[in-house]
């Protein structure tokens, strides 16, 4: 009798850590390319991590554009004429990236791939991929430009607060 509940106390604990198991997500990203260089973002040429959207009035539908640009470390790949860059982050909506952390409500971000082709080529979660050259010019890419700036969700009205996102990219040359 003792052994039969301690066998069951023992399938017991078993299920009940089943039972209240935690779950996640892992996101992986890379490239596979004919050249492999390092990039730095820049704005105005200087070297960013971060890009600095300003502030935007709560009664604005936009926020100022800012200029970025991907740019390769290494003469090989800023000679490359076809290239292809893949944005990544659980934000990515229909209308651009979401303020994912900051207290503005009803504010999203605007990326534009401004060199792509198509030329300004929005990134949202139906077009994360951006082709760069790749239209039979044999013009050298040198840099991945593009613009951020924040904007008002369709139909709403901005609510006061931070805006905070964050998504990683990789770069691919043909």
């Amino acid at each position: 009798m003792k052994k039969h509940f301690i066998s069951a106390l023992v399938v017991s604990a078993l299920a009940s850590s089943v039972a209240s198991a935690n779950t996640g997500e892992v996101r992986f990203i890379g490239s596979v390319t004919s050249e492999t260089c390092k990039f730095t973002t820049q704005v105005n040429g200087a070297v960013k991590d971060t890009i600095d959207l300003g502030t935007m009035s709560e009664k604005d539908t936009q926020g100022k554009p800012v200029a970025f640009s991907l740019v390769p470390d290494d003469a090989k790949c800023l000679n490359k004429t076809n290239g292809v860059v893949g944005w990544q982050s659980s934000g990515f909506s229909t209308t651009g990236l979401a303020n994912m952390n900051g207290t503005a409500k009803n504010v999203s971000i605007q990326l534009k791939a401004l060199n792509s082709n198509p030329i300004n080529s929005l990134v949202t979660s139906n077009n994360q991929n951006v082709t760069f050259g790749g239209d039979g010019n044999s013009t050298a890419i040198n840099t991945l430009d593009f613009e951020a700036n924040m904007v008002v969700n369709p139909g709403q009205k901005a609510e006061v607060g931070s805006v905070l996102a964050v998504a990683t990219y990789a770069v691919a040359y043909k």
